[in-house]
């Protein structure tokens, strides 16, 4: 969304204590109505939805409201301290911005995968 888009979809079991198959739209500015993002939802919904789902929805988004700042800095501190040490590995190549970024490649980096380059170690497979 920082990076322009006028909505997206969020799977919450990636971002939190969510159940898989729960998403949520995020929607900014005035390129897509409301009511007709709604409409199509709708279309995808179903007349016997999973109580349960809705209330993993419920309990992700307190959780986001109540402490995600707290959550996600301590999740990019462990993230940071696990590409830290992993990079120190002979052999072993944390991808980084660097790797990621730039002109024709992605708006912003996401430090939370690790994605490493194991070629330095010599070996195939």
């Amino acid at each position: 969304m920082d990076a322009g888009a006028d909505i997206c979809v969020t799977s919450i079991h990636k971002m939190g204590s969510g159940l898989e198959q729960g998403s949520v739209f995020h929607l900014q500015g005035d390129l897509v109505d409301p009511a007709e993002l709604a409409s199509r939802a709708d279309l995808l919904g179903t007349t016997s939805p999973n109580v349960l789902l809705y209330a993993g929805i419920d309990v992700w988004r307190r959780q986001v409201v109540q402490h995600g700042r707290e959550l996600l800095d301590r999740t990019l501190e462990l993230a940071h301290r696990t590409r830290t040490a992993i990079e120190a590995i002979g052999g072993f190549h944390v991808d980084d911005a660097a790797d990621f970024c730039g002109p024709r490649l992605a708006a912003d980096f996401d430090p939370l995968p690790v994605v490493m380059d194991i070629g330095g170690l010599g070996t195939t497979g």
